[in-house]
């Protein structure tokens, strides 16, 4: 089975400004490479199979993930925190995947850019200036969803998995002599 998509394009135009005209099987493929590429890797593999499992095309069946998604607000130690959860994340990453790519085609004569009369090109700062800021939010929102993961471990254990996974390993190489 193909891996299902846990956003739509109109997910993403809720939080960023992209136009309803752009070609919905570059935007998939957006949200295909975000899933991934960033997703996977914030949640882990085991946390990252079963939360995709669990979507059902509109929902998701379990209200743990549900919650995952969605974001909400929880107590921990007394204090409530509010994040906003993987939807948002996962739009600020597919916006990141789908900026980076959206003026790049490939035709049968090879990789060509992009461009119409009535419109002018983007120099490649504000491209980086605009990617800087979709990633300053994709990075606050990583750093919200992995708190929220670590500080509900109990009821998030998958998320512990990879946890353990990681701080096996050390920063030294070591080689034979």
């Amino acid at each position: 089975m193909a891996e299902q998509k846990i956003i739509t394009k109109a997910d993403i135009q809720a939080y960023w400004n992209i136009p309803g005209t752009i070609d919905d099987a570059r935007v998939n493929i957006a949200i295909l490479q975000a899933q991934q590429s960033d997703l996977k890797r914030i949640l882990g593999e085991k946390l990252y199979y079963v939360f995709i499992q669990d979507y059902n095309g509109t929902t998701f069946a379990d209200a743990i993930y549900k919650t995952l998604f969605d974001g909400g607000s929880y107590t921990y130690q007394g204090d409530v925190i509010y994040f906003s959860g993987v939807r948002q994340l996962l739009c600020a990453y597919s916006y990141i995947h789908l900026a980076k790519s959206n003026k790049i085609h490939v035709v049968r004569a090879g990789v060509v850019v992009k461009q119409i009369e009535q419109a002018e090109t983007a120099e490649n700062f504000e491209l980086r200036t605009i990617l800087r800021q979709a990633f300053d939010q994709a990075s606050r929102l990583e750093a919200e969803v992995t708190q929220f993961l670590y500080e509900n471990r109990q009821t998030y254990p998958l998320y512990l998995k990879k946890k353990e996974n990681n701080q096996k390993r050390t920063g030294f190489n070591f080689y034979r002599i």
